[in-house]
Formats: C-alpha cells, structure tokens, sequence
C-alpha cells in the first residue's frame, strides 16, 4: 500500500513539462508520494496502479536494482504512464552525502575515495566528516573539491554519473529530484581546504555550498534538455534564508514536514507562516509556477 511510503510533505512547484506541454492547466492541489522506502518493489503490477493515482512520484532505485524482478526501471514507468499520462516519475539522488555502507553504491564510493572528495575537519585529513543524516559522510559539494584528470569535481562527476545511470537507460524519467538542497550546510568542516575549519553558520561558507548546489543542477539541466530538476527545499522558507543562488534553479520543491510537527511552521506560527514560508519557496521557482 502506498500509506507507509507516504510523508507529510507539499510538492510546490513544477515549470514546464519536456516538449511542448505546459503544466500551467494542471489542477491543484497536486497529491505527490515520495516512495523510496524499501522494499522498492516498484515491479508490482498493484504497487503502480497506485502509484498512478498520484501526480508526483520520486522513486529510488540503484544500479542493479533490475536484476531478479523480471522488469526494467524504464518499464515500470512506462506502465504508470500508461494509466495515467500526467504522473510525473521523478529519480531519487543524492549530491550531500555518500552512505557509510561500502557495499552500496561501489563505483561512487571507490571515485570519492580515490578523489578524497568527502569534507574533512582540516584539509584532506583524515576521517571525513559525518553527515547530520545518520549512515552517511559529508562530501564537499563546494567548487573546493579536487578535479578529476577530465577536469570533473565531484558535483560535476556525481551529475554525470547520475545522467549515465539512471536517465539513459530510463529516457521515460521526467526528471531527478536532489535531496538535501539547502540553502546551508548542516555540519562545520574544511571546506575551502586551507587547514581550518569552517563553521555553516559562515554566510560565505553558506554560498559556496549554493553555488555548488547550483552547479550540479544547471549540469543536469544541460544534460537532460527539456527535463525537470526538483528537490529537498525544506528551508528555503525560513525568513533567514538565502537563496540568491538558488532562485530559478528547480522547477519544484518538497516543503517536508510543513504541518503536524512540534517543529512545523503551521504548529510552532501558523497558518499564515506556513503560507508565507510556501510563497517565498514558489517564489524562487521559474515560470510557469
């Protein structure tokens, strides 16, 4: 049943469809599911019936994800498409951090290491630094990060990896949502790699993050014409947040938690501040909203 994947959160706003269709006569409210929980049995005949009740869907898959469950990713959103054209299947991704687990994702984290792309406290020494999210490191998502011998950092390798393999192989993809696409970072570390630590709450350490959030997007974005980037804006409605570099970056956003929390905007404000918050947000994103 598609009630365990769900959470509290409000799809913001989608710009254009690829080609020539516009989302500007779509109705509201759009009912979206952010369905990356496992088991991830997106083969399930029943499981995309459901799924194609919704307007907007993020899934998660891993390369390798199609072996044993006799179908293909590119198949499965074909066939939510096919029972409803207007479901938008966006692909989980995440440019912040890589898991702690050495099993997963083998071929990220042997280029990260070999790159020594994570954050550390000092330089590139010596334990990279934990993310706020359990399980996972931080990696230096900043234009600081070393360069690859094709000239890449890891903001550039991470979207082009993304690209290779997850929207080649599944064309019928509208598009990635990125997690984590705040406007600060989370955790203090080296981030300029001169030896010193950093501390997020630095406005200038806050704009390098912003711009290689930004970046990794517009490289998307060129990547994959006519296609829509989404993601994690969760605190871009604060009334101290700074998005200059973010504004016309995505074309929609996850608002999580946006009401029912003890730290929801609706519960700890109000209604009007959960509106503010949601206002600023649809602000920050292209027309047609």
């Amino acid at each position: 049943m598609i009630n365990r994947h769900l959470v509290r959160f409000l799809f913001v706003v989608l710009a254009a469809l690829s080609g020539t269709q516009s989302l500007a006569q779509d109705a509201f409210p759009r009912l979206g599911g952010y369905l990356i929980g496992a088991p991830q049995n997106y083969e399930d005949p029943a499981y995309q019936l459901q799924m194609a009740k919704l307007d907007v869907v993020v899934l998660g898959v891993w390369p390798g994800w199609e072996s044993g469950r006799g179908t293909t990713f590119e198949q499965v959103i074909r066939n939510i498409k096919s029972r409803n054209p207007q479901t938008r299947v966006f692909q989980y991704i995440l440019n912040e951090a890589v898991t702690t687990n050495t099993s997963a994702y083998p071929e990220v984290q042997q280029k990260v290491r070999e790159m020594s792309w994570w954050l550390y406290p000092t330089a590139s020494c010596c334990s990279a630094v934990p993310s706020f999210w359990g399980g996972h490191n931080t990696i230096n998502n900043t234009a600081f990060s070393p360069r690859d011998a094709n000239g890449d950092r890891w903001i550039d390798w991470y979207a082009k990896w993304s690209v290779e393999r997850y929207f080649k192989p599944n064309p019928s993809l509208d598009g990635f949502f990125t997690d984590n696409f705040f406007w600060k970072p989370r955790v203090d570390g080296d981030w300029n790699r001169d030896g010193v630590k950093d501390s997020a709450g630095d406005p200038t350490v806050q704009r390098w993050q912003r711009e290689g959030l930004r970046q990794h997007v517009d490289l998307l974005r060129n990547l994959m014409p006519g296609k829509l980037q989404i993601g994690n804006t969760a605190d871009w409605g604060a009334s101290n947040a700074n998005i200059t570099e973010f504004r016309g970056a995505l074309n929609g956003g996850v608002m999580e938690a946006l009401l029912g929390y003890s730290y929801s905007p609706e519960t700890w404000g109000s209604w009007g501040e959960m509106m503010a918050q949601y206002r600023r947000q649809i602000g920050a994103m292209p027309s047609p909203r």
